[in-house]
């Protein structure tokens, strides 16, 4: 992951003018007969692997980033570390725009990214944007259904809704 920062998101974050957005994606597979997306709203601070990942590491009950607790939590898209009514109002807003453009049902929001990859991945992201000189940074984890499930096609279909939901969105924030 540092190396994909620094060398493509950081060249953009150090610019006030510019926005970065990174749509993080992993396959849900706890979905086994309906499926349907999600956003979710928070990464927390756990490593808690209940399997090896491809590597064979498997950390039980760690946390991602010392010095906060394994039940802290950052929010996407920029929410709070702590507190309010929602993680993440942004992201809130641009799942409001899906359904209005047809996706009510198919796409939720989720609070829990698990405690494996998908969630190591938004969290260790979040906590970077948060660091940005600028606050240029906004980062987000869509967890889709396997394809046999929803095909390829009609989530292709989401990814560009959710792209333009996530672009008006950050327009908004300039």
């Amino acid at each position: 992951m540092d190396e994909v920062w620094s060398e493509h998101v950081e060249p953009h974050a150090s610019s006030p003018s510019s926005r970065v957005i990174i749509l993080h994606m992993g396959v849900d597979g706890t979905q086994r007969e309906s499926g349907v997306f999600k956003l979710e709203r928070r990464g927390v601070n756990q490593l808690d692997f209940r399997i090896p990942d491809n590597e064979g590491f498997q950390p039980r009950k760690l946390p991602i980033e010392e010095g906060l607790g394994q039940e802290d939590w950052l929010g996407s898209m920029g929410g709070p570390l702590e507190g309010g009514d929602s993680p993440s109002p942004f992201l809130d807003r641009c799942l409001t725009k899906l359904e209005e453009g047809g996706w009510e049902g198919r796409v939720v929001a989720s609070d829990d990214a698990g405690r494996f990859v998908c969630n190591y991945t938004l969290f260790t992201t979040l906590a970077r944007a948060r660091l940005t000189s600028h606050n240029n940074v906004k980062a987000m984890f869509l967890h889709v259904p396997n394809f046999t499930l929803i095909e390829m096609d009609e989530q292709g279909k989401l990814l560009g809704d959710l792209a333009e939901a996530l672009v008006e969105e950050v327009r908004k924030c300039q």
